[in-house]
């Protein structure tokens, strides 16, 4: 994990050009220099799961958009509330120039 974020640091030197592996979380991209330009959350109320089904479960989802350089990555965490559960995706970082 540490050679990953030592690559995200030193983009030029990985030999595809990707500046940040997909596999880094939202805090370890921030630690690596990308900014939160825009960040929108919702929250999702459905019944619960059984045998809790009389209880509401509360999904809440925040999207991010981060920003280095010209290259943009989106990001979204999930909580569960019945599951107690969280799940945070990153794209690969793009060009905005492309």
């Amino acid at each position: 994990m540490l050679s990953r974020f030592n690559d995200c640091l030193a983009p030029d030197s990985r030999a595809d050009g990707d500046p940040c592996p997909p596999v880094m979380s939202l805090i370890e991209l921030q630690s690596a220099g990308w900014a939160v330009v825009e960040k929108t959350d919702a929250q999702k109320r459905v019944p619960g799961i059984a045998p809790y089904q009389n209880l509401e479960r509360v999904i809440q989802m925040v999207n991010y958009r981060l920003s280095r350089n010209s290259a943009e990555i989106r990001s979204k965490t999930a909580y569960d509330s019945q599951r107690n559960h969280y799940e945070e995706t990153c794209s690969k970082p793009r060009s905005e120039l492309a």
